[in-house]
């Protein structure tokens, strides 16, 4: 098995010096691919071990990144759409297993790739956790139901627990076998679904309609700095090992009870 790894890359220089290392601590890659979408001349330095995907011309999209949340207008998730779309076309050309797509925010476990090798599922994501706004609780990267709904409770409360859940929607940490690839699976905007709800929708809607189940696994939990005041607690994590029982702290009873009225 041979590994391609893939991000589209606009991310702060301070971020990315806590992300990007544990990329490159992974096993079983072969070749490391970006877009650099910098904004920040600081942070495109930081790229010097990826092989950089070919430019191409865009409007200004408008996204930003603040303590209150991610702005993601219509044409930045097309935008990432697009690249992310070129990278797979990128990856059929070569001879390559496996593409992971990784957001550049998210740093990962040292261990994650080879156990999600060993896994053997045609299209996975590892579980990550995020207050998308500072007034909400902790979320997952993994959904039931178009664009970001919930069934119950119970379907975010399982995910405390190590193993592997089928999910309606996943992304931003994904392992993908080459053919659910070669069937088509893409992330061009189906026109159904809202503009600016994320690309990873029009991508699970196609792996779903070929016959591709989505699985979550929650083994080894990334950390994802949605905000740069988290960066202390990733260096927090990462000194106990990456550990997935670090997250305890977070999904607590006061976070459960939180879930369970959020979803009654």
């Amino acid at each position: 098995m041979s590994v391609a790894l893939f991000s589209p890359i606009r991310c702060s220089p301070e971020v990315l010096r806590k992300t990007l290392p544990t990329w490159f601590a992974l096993e079983n890659v072969d070749t490391f691919w970006c877009y650099d979408d910098n904004a920040e001349l600081e942070s495109s330095a930081l790229l010097k071990k990826f092989e950089i995907l070919p430019k191409r011309e865009f409007e200004r999209d408008g996204y930003g990144v603040t303590e209150q949340g991610h702005h993601w207008p219509g044409s930045a998730v097309a935008r990432v759409a697009q690249i992310k779309d070129d990278a797979i076309r990128a990856f059929l050309k070569t001879g390559n297993s496996h593409l992971i797509l990784i957001d550049a925010d998210v740093a990962v476990h040292p261990g994650l790739l080879r156990h999600l090798l060993a896994l053997d599922l045609p299209l996975v994501s590892e579980v990550f956790w995020s207050q998308w706004t500072p007034s909400t609780p902790f979320l997952p990267n993994c959904w039931d139901f178009q664009p970001y709904g919930f069934y119950r409770p119970e379907t975010i409360l399982r995910l405390r627990n190590p193993g592997q859940f089928l999910v309606g929607g996943l992304g931003a940490c994904t392992l993908i076998h080459r053919k659910v690839l070669d069937d088509g699976a893409q992330f061009k905007r189906f026109p159904s679904l809202p503009p600016n709800w994320g690309e990873d929708r029009d991508f699970c809607l196609r792996a779903q309609g070929a016959g591709w189940p989505l699985m979550i696994d929650t083994e080894y939990p990334c950390f994802h700095v949605y905000r740069p005041s988290l960066l202390p607690q990733l260096d927090g994590w990462q000194k106990a090992g990456c550990h997935r029982n670090w997250f305890s702290a977070w999904l607590n009873t006061e976070w459960e009870s939180q879930i369970r009225k959020l979803l009654n």
